[in-house]
């Protein structure tokens, strides 16, 4: 039986962004008819959630199977540092007896030997390197560059970033545009979800209304100036004091002068929750005013997928992967500037297109399925091995 690897050792303790995207990808793979066996690499650590994910437990061979056609291998050091060693000196040798590779996030062995599918997210590392640490951005890029060298075939995630990767890097292999998804029943509203999700905001000591932000606390998120434009909103009163603004995600780096907005603020009610479970989100998406993600740069924008899945109004960056796919269904500003952001979220509260975005942005959000999203991968498999 031929064989698909697949190094899922990146994937955080608590995922977002691409952590979601292979948890979901594998998970729907997982459920599809497919002719080949699927081996995936994680961390020594990382066992019982990927068994969980994929099956049950070979307690002769210590592995995870389900109908002998998916393996769990967690070999792959969970120190970060040794990882990176491990998967760059030794991964590739062993993964050399499978039939495809693919590395979902910019690392390839150096001894790879058999054909490679890399995922490129973004090129931020290139763009705008200074939104992350200096020997990060430097790293990643020379293994993006690396990677697109030896791909046979590039994955990304919108026609936007294909069209940027071909433009900058003209690359030998094939680039495939397969769209991230969203799980629509986890998110779009109903009366019974309505009557759970009082009580998890209860848990949660959030009390309605309040405006949303989801992400990661970083520099090209922008959440300083999420603040600074809901703070202009309280102080001229175009919205009430005791509208809250949310923000959920942790601290990523850089994050001193949000934490410092936060920890000063006097103004209305800024309250930031950290990291939390993802049976969290679609509540607090469901119940929100409105979803503002104002992100600089992103390959996709995963926030503004699941609140239009969730029937909720979502602002967000003009000229950006987010206005691609989110189309009529956002609000959009000028990055940058605060008149224009405090102005834009102003707007979703008068009555006027609002429902018809809503609307748009759930018709949308319907098109992007993650069972869609596993059955291009699985095409794109099962093509590279005949």
């Amino acid at each position: 039986m031929s064989q698909v690897a697949i190094d899922v050792s990146m994937v955080p303790d608590k995922p977002v962004g691409v952590g979601k995207y292979l948890l979901e990808l594998i998970k729907n793979i997982n459920s599809l008819p497919r002719s080949f066996e699927l081996n995936l690499y994680t961390r020594q650590n990382d066992f019982d959630r990927w068994n969980a994910v994929v099956g049950h437990k070979d307690v002769l061979n210590n592995k995870d199977v389900l109908n002998n056609k998916v393996v769990v291998h967690n070999i792959v050091p969970s120190n970060k540092a040794i990882r990176v060693g491990y998967e760059n000196l030794i991964l590739g040798r062993i993964v050399n007896s499978s039939n495809i590779f693919h590395s979902p996030h910019y690392s390839v062995p150096l001894n790879l030997k058999i054909p490679l599918i890399v995922n490129i997210h973004d090129l931020i590392f290139f763009e705008n390197s200074t939104y992350h640490q200096f020997a990060k951005a430097v790293y990643f890029r020379s293994q993006i560059k690396q990677a697109i060298k030896k791909a046979d075939v590039i994955i990304c995630g919108t026609e936007y970033i294909k069209q940027k990767i071909q433009k900058r890097f003209n690359p030998k292999g094939q680039i495939e545009v397969v769209p991230y998804g969203v799980n629509i029943q986890e998110f779009e509203p109903d009366e019974i979800k309505s009557v759970e999700d009082q009580a998890l905001l209860t848990q949660l000591k959030i009390v309605k209304p309040y405006i949303l932000f989801v992400g990661t606390i970083e520099p090209r998120k922008k959440v300083d100036d999420l603040i600074k434009a809901y703070r202009m909103l309280v102080e001229t009163k175009k919205i009430d004091s005791k509208m809250s603004l949310i923000l959920v995600g942790k601290y990523g780096w850089k994050y001193d002068s949000v934490k410092e907005l936060i920890e000063n603020n006097k103004v209305g009610s800024v309250v930031h929750l950290g990291y939390i479970p993802q049976k969290y989100i679609g509540p607090l998406m469901r119940e929100s005013v409105c979803v503002v993600y104002p992100s600089e740069t992103e390959g996709f924008g995963l926030p503004v997928l699941e609140a239009m899945a969730a029937k909720t109004v979502v602002v967000t960056t003009s000229n950006s992967v987010m206005e691609y796919f989110a189309k009529d269904a956002g609000y959009y500003f000028e990055s940058g500037n605060l008149e224009d952001l405090a102005s834009t979220i102003e707007k979703t509260f008068v009555k006027g297109d609002r429902n018809d975005r809503i609307l748009a942005g759930y018709e949308t959000a319907k098109q992007f399925g993650w069972e869609n999203s596993a059955k291009l991968h699985l095409a794109l498999y099962e093509k590279m091995l005949t």
